[in-house]
């Protein structure tokens, strides 16, 4: 049986899947018609404080 904190402790710290992450926000940060999307990915980057401001991005775990 595999550990799944162990598993999910491991994939959230890996360089590969950081790197793919960061391929999908920056292509769907550079299409124009991100509003027009519906996925979490493009509600993710349109979520807005109340006051509208942008939430900033976190660095990634493997970043710092």
């Amino acid at each position: 049986m595999v550990n799944a904190a162990r598993w999910y402790a491991t994939a959230v710290s890996s360089p590969f899947l950081d790197a793919i992450v960061d391929r999908l926000v920056a292509a769907a940060e550079a299409d124009p018609n991100l509003d027009e999307h519906g996925d979490i990915l493009a509600l993710m980057l349109q979520a807005r404080f109340d006051d509208g401001s942008a939430i900033p991005r976190a660095p990634s775990p493997t970043s710092y």
